[in-house]
């Protein structure tokens, strides 16, 4: 073989095999895995990105969903659903509506209201107060009566949930009745009867310090049973 190909070449292929051999075993155990290790690091990344993009997702969809609870928040808030049912302002607040819808007369009465546990509210210590109250109105007309109504309805402080509604018609428009008006002691004409239930919100530490105060008596164990504020009637000419 030394005489057909020659010193030179055989050494030349020797070389060449020399080279691949040291090519394919750099390949095998250099480069493929370092290929290796940097596919599975790339696929770790990218993994990675994949986890932080759905969780900016998520982020953002909390984010409008707390704006929007948020604005709900204010809503109620603004409408004095967090309040402890204090029954003072109750009556001022009575005798407001009872100005501005035009009645002759207001007669109320708020019973005494119950702890609902609620379980949202309780991870903020807060529980729902349910009131049943009834009002006897008199007025000149039945409009009086239903301006009344919305007037409770969208401004008083908490939910208002109407229970029933009773018009009667008192007395016919006639001339004593015209004169009566005329001069300005007018007899009702209207009687109404109204139910609902007053819905709030207060802190149980609010709660418990005002039967503390007002009963010396630690609040109820059974969380239906009546608490402070007790009942309470009141009227406005």
């Amino acid at each position: 073989m030394k005489e057909i190909l020659g010193l030179n070449r055989i050494v030349l292929i020797v070389a060449l095999l020399a080279l691949v051999g040291a090519a394919w075993g750099y390949t095998t155990y250099v480069v493929a895995p370092q290929r290796m290790a940097a596919e599975q690091n790339y696929n770790g990344l990218k993994s990675q990105v994949t986890t932080r993009i759905e969780e900016i997702r998520k982020l953002k969809e909390e984010y409008a969903l707390l704006q929007n609870q948020l604005r709900n928040y204010k809503i109620i808030e603004a409408k004095g659903f967090f309040n402890d049912q204090n029954r003072v302002d109750a009556q001022k607040k009575f005798d407001e509506l009872q100005t501005i819808s035009g009645l002759l007369k207001a007669s109320y009465s708020i019973s005494a209201g119950n702890m609902i546990e609620n379980p949202e509210a309780a991870k903020a210590n807060y529980v729902v107060l349910m009131s049943p109250v009834k009002v006897d109105m008199e007025a000149l007309d039945d409009v009086d009566v239903y301006n009344f109504i919305k007037l409770v309805v969208e401004r008083y402080p908490g939910a208002i949930d109407l229970v029933s509604l009773k018009v009667n018609r008192d007395e016919d428009v006639t001339t004593t009745a015209l004169r009566q008006i005329g001069t300005g002691q007018p007899n009702k004409m209207i009687s109404a009867e109204m139910s609902f239930l007053w819905r709030t919100m207060a802190s149980r530490t609010v709660i418990d310090e005002d039967m503390l105060k007002t009963t010396g008596q630690a609040p109820p164990v059974d969380p239906n049973a009546p608490v402070a504020p007790a009942a309470v009637t009141g009227a406005t000419p």
